[in-house]
């Protein structure tokens, strides 16, 4: 809704703050009042903003804060624009946690999709909570021996001592336990004599 102040630029608000602020033509308005109706329009010119940067793909409320953060708006508009994206179900962290781990569980452990979720800036409890609904220890079995299955596709013709030296440093860096790096090892066909040796099983 246009709103024409004297002495002032127009304001494009939503029809929401008319109705709930009890506007009417002719009505005098405070300062404050004019504030509060500049704070309503900034939401709803930089909520449209918003919704092009979301069309894309499915985001976190962190990378809309920090979009609009680099846009320069004001923090309390922000605010502002991210519940308003948020009502309607433009943003939800939840729901954008679990469908990460629906894709990623395939091909990650437990730790690095966690990881990933918190570069993410979704909240540690909220992560947690999608990890644990989301992803078992099936889940995570057989997306360690994919992995160990891929790399050993792309390194063939390794003596049998350093591909599972290899394999394993590799499982540890995508966040595998160490028990179960020993599994994969035995199932991928390398003896696990070959890595008794390695020091890069360390306590989970």
């Amino acid at each position: 809704m246009r709103v024409e102040l004297m002495g002032r630029d127009a304001l494009l608000i939503p029809v929401s703050t008319w109705v709930e602020d009890g506007l009417k033509d002719g009505l005098a308005l405070t300062e404050s009042d004019v504030a509060r109706l500049e704070r309503a329009a900034a939401v709803q010119r930089w909520t449209t903003v918003a919704a092009r940067y979301l069309g894309p793909r499915p985001r976190t409320e962190w990378e809309l804060v920090r979009y609009l953060t680099r846009k320069q708006v004001p923090s309390d508009v922000i605010d502002g624009v991210v519940a308003t994206c948020r009502e309607r179900g433009w943003v939800d962290d939840v729901a954008y946690a679990r469908a990460y781990l629906r894709t990623a569980k395939r091909t990650a452990s437990r730790r690095e999709v966690t990881w990933k979720l918190a570069r993410r800036g979704l909240p540690s409890s909220e992560v947690q909570s999608a990890v644990r609904g989301e992803m078992t220890e099936d889940d995570e079995q057989a997306a360690a021996l994919y992995a160990a299955e891929k790399f050993l596709r792309s390194h063939r013709g390794l003596e049998p001592d350093l591909a599972a030296r290899k394999l394993l440093m590799h499982l540890r860096r995508k966040g595998f336990g160490s028990a179960l790096c020993l599994q994969v090892l035995a199932r991928s066909g390398l003896k696990s004599e070959s890595i008794a040796h390695v020091d890069v099983l360390d306590n989970d």
